[in-house]
């Protein structure tokens, strides 16, 4: 069975051996020797129904054989229809959630903090340092021989350590804002187009299971990753650089 063309609503199907010699016409009343066997159709037509968006944007994209070949699992009924769009959305997002990372390492390394930023860092790092300090003296508070009194004293102490330090983290985050805001990156995570559901992260281990690799279907996703990322990186940048206008 090869899948021949690929439109937002209809799927062309033939499943003739090229070798095959042509085939006078069935007399009337008898069943057709030619075209798609009914289960390939309805496998098909259900495919067809299922793929919708960037699943049908990804199958559009993919060679002959390897629509044939997915096609081939759901007529076989090794995957339903709902259950290969969803490997499908799942393994695109993986992989745009992987090219969005890497561009963004890539953008980082471009462009490297200023001074505000690594003043900011270092002392966050200092905060945190002393809040997990904080905590592990609690917990020794709690497992040592202290008199009542000694204990109230000691809480007290500890209490006024963890508001000052506080206090310093809550700062820290007021001038994270501002910094994000005042310094935008257009490297944003976007959400549901790199997250995989549950069901997609399922399907597409399923797909892998069944046997299923080609290097010219991986170069698909991957090119269509790539533009995807690319898109949204410049629908940031240009919200960043209305703002600024």
């Amino acid at each position: 069975m090869v899948v021949s063309d690929v439109s937002t609503s209809v799927f062309v199907a033939r499943t003739a051996s090229p070798m095959a010699p042509a085939k006078a016409a069935p007399k009337a009343g008898a069943a057709s020797a030619a075209g798609s066997a009914p289960e390939d159709t309805v496998a098909l037509s259900a495919l067809a129904s299922a793929l919708k968006g960037d699943t049908l944007s990804l199958f559009s994209r993919l060679s002959d054989d390897d629509r044939s070949r997915l096609g081939g699992l759901v007529s076989s009924g090794a995957l339903s229809a709902d259950d290969m769009a969803a490997a499908l959305s799942g393994t695109l997002k993986a992989k745009r959630a992987t090219v969005f990372w890497e561009e963004n390492a890539k953008y980082m390394q471009a462009h490297p903090p200023g001074e505000q930023a690594l003043r900011h860092q270092e002392m966050s790092a200092h905060a945190t340092a002393e809040m997990e300090k904080a905590a592990k003296r609690y917990e020794a508070l709690d497992k040592s021989n202290m008199s009542p009194d000694e204990r109230i004293a000691a809480l007290q102490r500890m209490s006024e350590e963890s508001g000052k330090f506080g206090a310093i983290s809550d700062a820290l985050a007021r001038e994270e804002r501002q910094m994000i805001h005042d310094n935008p990156t257009p490297f944003a995570f976007g959400g549901d187009r790199f997250l995989r559901t549950d069901r997609e992260m399922g399907a597409a281990a399923r797909l892998a299971g069944l046997g299923f690799a080609s290097s010219s279907f991986d170069e698909a996703v991957t090119a269509m990753a790539k533009s995807d990322v690319a898109s949204h990186v410049a629908e940031r940048q240009a919200e960043i650089d209305a703002r600024k206008r």
